[in-house]
């Protein structure tokens, strides 16, 4: 039995069969907002009180304010169409500056943005429209084998008493989804947020609120429902605080009429066949969701026979269950070219791709050609060579802790997102992915770690919280060799070594960059603390290389680091702390504290002072530690009047014991542990001249 051995599970059910449950679909709302779109643009009259408006109605303080914020949403046919209008008033210098660009984004192969239509109101009534020519369309960003698109345009001659609007349409066709998370709280203060949604072939409306009471739809003409707010102050940001949907109000519409047909590919989620009523009772949702899941697990099964000629040949002479499953995710991660991460497709690929063929990779291809896929594509290439082998593969389900904290009460599979396949190795679960392509062998990415995991095999599935790297494993190491010279200038040569997650971190978000672009986030990244640093010389090794620490290596110059008073120089011998600013800063805070993962820095320094100076009644800052075993920071100094070098020591980590959340009601301890901190990493050095 697969969950012979597991202590942590929270619940084993048995999988009921013949029901699907509601998925996510992605509303992208962003600073820009979405806004409603025909191919004639309908603007609303716009009233002498809004152009002489001088002052913000929500937060006296606000830098602009939208008027209007109205989102539609037509889920009643086979496509899912969003119409929004948005009406932003601007006040202030910042409020220009911060409106002045917008961006519209989507996922380019799940939907379309027809038309985009917006303009600029003058305080005194001229109106600026931007035309088709000044709206531009680009990639933003590439996840999981989609493309995000944006289309932005710039805001002209937009000044302090103007009024932008901005509408267009959303069309989503292939309806996978059917779910959706609407937020309630903006980054802008909202005099009237409107969502108005019309649910398909049923005249009522499922839904659930998260992190706010009281609210409801109403019904509305045209066979809509409508929710509205008034005088919603914005959403404001806290650092290191929970994930946007643990804390941002948001309502989750559920959709009930839902089915699955096989396409040949994928389960697809059909709403024209029988209504099923409400999927979300107690002890019948998960169970159901676990059912589905019977038809990918059986993917694996159906094709293990012709890959057990290939898994035999990658298995060679592994003569355990973990060395066959850890050959089978390397092949799998290296050996076939992942289109999820920068793989561009040739043209025949491009066309075998068009024909519907690019998910079958096929046993014989790997001797013919290196052939292409997806995460999705290696997962089951994954799964099918785990089953050719005798290894159970289990479906494994997760939320993302950068975007929420999930319980299964919440009963709302949109939460969940495929983390992989669960494999159990001699008693110990370890759940693989090896269409991550930068994710080493038992290893997951940040967000994933420490969620709440649902394991199935279409028939039994249970519940697990999956462990979380600790600060020994997420390992950031710096080595500096510095030289002052008499004038205060720092000049030396710097090695930074990253592993766990830091390293998997940097490689997600630099994959795709070639040198230069490694080279300029280098620098801007040190030029974000030191202002007038100079580097050269720079290098980044192991990008691909992920089983060895991902390396930074660089010379810099910092004039003016050391500062000179009489025959004193005073300077901070944490180079690497050099220009940071207190981790908290405000006296109150509103939300929890939380930290994306335990981490550990280790610094060390040599700085060669000029001739003749030496240390003046200089002491080491000593040692900060926090109750529990959750951090420790420990300086340590030595000089050696010889090599007229002083030498520094930090051993830092965070996150001991698992403990990366802190209640808001603790946020003074937390807030005094992190300034004791940052005063003993910032503490200065003062040699004097002897001569």
């Amino acid at each position: 039995m697969f969950w012979s051995g597991l202590n942590s599970v929270v619940a084993v059910g048995k999988a009921s069969v013949g029901v699907a449950v509601c998925v996510s679909l992605c509303v992208l709302i962003l600073a820009s907002g979405t806004a409603a779109q025909m191919q004639s643009p309908q603007w609303r009259p716009i009233s002498p009180a809004e152009l002489q408006m001088a002052k913000p109605l929500v937060e006296p303080d606000a830098d602009a304010e939208a008027l209007i914020w109205e989102v539609r949403i037509d889920d009643s046919s086979d496509a899912i169409i969003t119409d929004a209008y948005v009406r932003i008033k601007i006040f202030t210098e910042r409020g220009r500056e911060k409106f002045s660009k917008f961006e519209v984004a989507y996922l380019q192969n799940a939907s379309k943005i027809e038309g985009l239509h917006a303009r600029v109101i003058q305080p005194d009534g001229k109106i600026t429209e931007i035309t088709a020519a000044d709206i531009f369309e680009r990639d933003i960003v590439k996840a999981s084998g989609y493309k995000q698109r944006a289309k932005s345009f710039a805001a002209p001659n937009l000044v302090p008493g103007a009024i932008i609007e901005y509408q267009f349409r959303e069309v989503k066709e292939d309806i996978l989804d059917s779910s959706l998370a609407l937020d309630l709280q903006l980054e802008i203060p909202v005099q009237t947020l409107s969502y108005y949604y019309k649910p398909y072939k049923t005249t009522d409306i499922q839904f659930k609120l998260y992190n706010i009471d009281g609210l409801k739809f109403q019904p509305a003409a045209g066979g809509f429902f409508e929710l509205t707010q008034k005088n919603v102050p914005a959403f404001r940001e806290e650092p290191e605080m929970p994930p946007d949907k643990a804390v941002r109000p948001f309502v989750s519409l559920q959709v009930n009429w839902i089915g699955v047909i096989d396409l040949g590919n994928f389960p697809y989620i059909s709403r024209d066949k029988k209504k099923i009523g409400d999927a979300r009772k107690e002890n019948e949702y998960w169970p159901n969701f676990a059912a589905l899941q019977k038809w990918n697990i059986s993917l694996y099964r159906r094709n293990k026979n012709d890959f057990k000629k290939l898994t035999t040949e990658v298995i060679g002479d592994a003569a355990t269950d973990e060395e066959k499953v850890r050959r089978i995710y390397e092949f799998c991660r290296t050996k076939v070219n992942n289109t999820s991460y920068g793989y561009e497709l040739t043209q025949k690929e491009l066309k075998k791709y068009n024909a519907g063929e690019w998910r079958r990779i096929e046993p014989g291809s790997f001797s013919k050609r290196t052939p292409f896929g997806s995460v999705h594509d290696i997962r089951l290439l994954f799964g099918t060579m785990l089953s050719a082998a005798g290894i159970e593969p289990w479906q494994v389900f997760t939320s993302r802790r950068d975007e929420i904290f999930f319980k299964p009460e919440m009963n709302d599979a949109q939460f969940l997102s495929s983390a992989g396949i669960g494999v159990m190795i001699d008693g110990t679960l370890k759940v693989l992915d090896p269409g991550q392509k930068f994710q080493p062998f038992g290893m997951l990415s940040w967000p994933r770690e420490g969620s709440v995991a649902l394991f199935t095999n279409g028939e039994d599935f249970g519940w697990r919280q999956l462990p979380i790297s600790s600060y020994e494993q997420n390992r950031i190491k710096r080595h500096g060799r510095f030289r002052l010279l008499d004038d205060g200038t720092l000049i030396g040569e710097v090695t930074i070594e990253l592993t766990g997650q830091p390293a998997l971190t940097y490689r997600l978000d630099h994959y795709k960059d070639a040198v230069p672009q490694l080279e300029k986030d280098l620098i801007d990244s040190i030029r974000a603390r030191i202002t007038n640093a100079e580097l050269a010389h720079i290098s980044v090794e192991n990008i691909n290389d992920i089983y060895a620490p991902l390396v930074q290596k660089f010379s810099i110059k910092v004039p003016q680091y050391a500062q000179r008073t009489g025959t004193r120089m005073i300077f901070q011998p944490g180079v690497f702390e050099f220009g940071t600013t207190p981790a908290f800063s405000s006296p109150r805070r509103k939300y929890d504290i939380f930290f994306r993962y335990p981490w550990s820095e280790t610094d060390d320094i040599e700085i060669e002072i000029p001739k003749g100076f030496s240390p003046d009644n200089a002491e080491s800052p000593g040692e900060v530690t926090a109750s529990g075993g959750i951090s420790r920071d420990k300086i340590t100094m030595s000089f050696s009047p010889s090599r007229s070098t002083l030498v520094y020591h930090r051993n830092f980590f965070f996150g001991g014991n698992d403990a990366v959340l802190f209640p808001q009601a603790s946020y003074e301890g937390v807030k005094t542990l992190w300034d004791r901190i940052h005063r003993a990493d910032t503490a200065g050095f003062v040699v004097r001249n002897n001569n």
